[in-house]
């Protein structure tokens, strides 16, 4: 359902993204899985309402390094909220300041991540590596 308000012909909601490079390097799966979800990945890239950026180790010592978090963003601004995943539960920040802080630290991140093409071409490189493994 998530994956379909994405490409709703009405009203597609906006995604932005940035991908630890770590999520494209640790196998998780196995080779066959990893292919998939990055051509899903590189697929998703081709919506302009979707833009994903990888976020390459040599950036080294980041903001985010602190955990993922989600910025839900509404027409009314009041109504945003950062979604932060924890073991055994999650945590919801309303308050304007944390809001701020996480799209602060997200810019930072998008900064220090590869552009969009760039990005597109380092998902069709490690795909064609998880190629190679099968062979």
């Amino acid at each position: 359902t998530r994956q379909q308000r994405l490409t709703d012909d009405k009203a597609p909601v906006a995604l932005r993204a940035v991908l630890s490079e770590a999520v494209l390097r640790r196998t998780v799966g196995g080779p066959d899985v990893m292919r998939e979800q990055i051509a899903r990945l590189r697929e998703a890239t081709s919506q302009p309402n979707i833009t994903v950026q990888v976020l390459p180790f040599s950036a080294g010592a980041h903001p985010g390094m602190t955990g993922p978090f989600t910025i839900l963003r509404f027409p009314e601004r009041s109504m945003n909220i950062v979604y932060v995943e924890l073991r055994g539960g999650a945590v919801y920040l309303e308050r304007p300041q944390d809001i701020d802080l996480h799209e602060t630290i997200f810019e930072r991140l998008s900064n220090l991540a590869l552009n969009e093409q760039d990005t597109i071409s380092l998902l069709g490189e490690t795909e064609k590596e998880y190629q190679r493994c099968d062979t």
